[in-house]
């Protein structure tokens, strides 16, 4: 009878290794999809911050001729001013 209580534990314990094994492969598995569904994310959030970059140069390069029109349309009606007020 002590040898069957025994094997019995041992089956037990092999059936309980076994999910164990079962769990930890799934959780291999599952930890290899995130990671390759990370390196496959990479490329297009960094396309989508290099769009991003670029509109913000665009932007930025808007701004500046914006501000050079400003500064010549500024100059002109100044020395209109100065003109006007000479003559």
């Amino acid at each position: 009878m002590a040898q069957n209580a025994q094997t019995i534990t041992s089956e037990i314990d092999e059936h309980a290794f076994e999910n164990f094994m079962v769990i930890d492969e799934q959780r291999r598995l599952k930890k290899l999809v995130a990671e390759q569904a990370e390196r496959e994310r990479q490329p297009e959030d960094q396309r989508h911050r290099d769009i991003e970059q670029k509109s913000m140069e665009a932007d930025i390069a808007q701004a500046k001729l914006e501000a050079e029109k400003r500064r010549n349309t500024c100059k002109s009606v100044m020395s209109f001013a100065i003109d006007v007020l000479i003559h």
